[in-house]
């Protein structure tokens, strides 16, 4: 049985294909595979090496292309992709881009290692664990730390796609949303409940 990933994963290779042809899929793989070694499903995994090719082809026409697979896949949702997972690769692949713009490659790189180091996960695996990302920021930069997450999350408030996939969640899939959340610093987590409109 397929997870969620390799369907998303599945979901987007048809996407580009129906919309922008078979030869502009190859040429996204073969970068990929070029430059990381990785096919489509570990890039949606680790979605900022997908959107550094999407945009070396592309250029701003990326972000476009983005926007419109996740409004079709995330908000519009095909019926065989649950809508909180294909959101929940979202929100992980934002939150570490936004991260990265943060504090550049360098100290992502650092604070990936410490990870894998002290708790053998990658970046966005952390995220979705995050008090265990949340602690390897704070060794790295103490009470700084708070102020970079909140930044982060301010960041995130502004995708317009997640808050639309969030407000178009059933009442189960909000359930797991706010589970995913729940180790976010108290403020922040209410913040983006209240950005995305989850009923509390």
């Amino acid at each position: 049985m397929q997870n969620d990933g390799e369907i998303l994963a599945a979901s987007l290779r048809k996407y580009i294909e129906e919309n922008l042809g078979k030869t502009t899929l190859d040429k996204i793989e073969r970068r990929l595979i070029e430059r990381y070694g990785m096919c489509l499903y570990p890039a949606i995994k680790d979605f900022s090496k997908l959107d550094e090719v999407l945009h070396e082809i592309f250029g701003l026409g990326a972000q476009e292309l983005e926007s419109r697979f996740i409004q079709k896949n995330v908000v519009e949702q095909s019926s065989n992709v649950n809508k909180w997972a294909a959101l929940k690769e979202l929100l992980i692949s934002s939150i570490q881009k936004s991260i990265e713009e943060n504090l550049g490659k360098t100290v992502l790189n650092k604070i990936e290692s410490r990870l894998m180091m002290q708790h053998n996960l990658d970046v966005s695996q952390s995220i979705e664990d995050f008090t265990k990302f949340d602690s390897v920021l704070k060794d790295f930069f103490g009470s700084g730390a708070v102020g970079l997450e909140s930044r982060v999350i301010q960041n995130i408030i502004k995708v317009e796609s997640i808050k639309k996939g969030f407000s178009n969640l059933s009442v189960q899939e909000q359930s797991l949303a706010k589970e995913f959340l729940k180790p976010f610093a108290e403020n922040d987590k209410k913040v983006l409940l209240e950005s995305f409109t989850i009923k509390q």
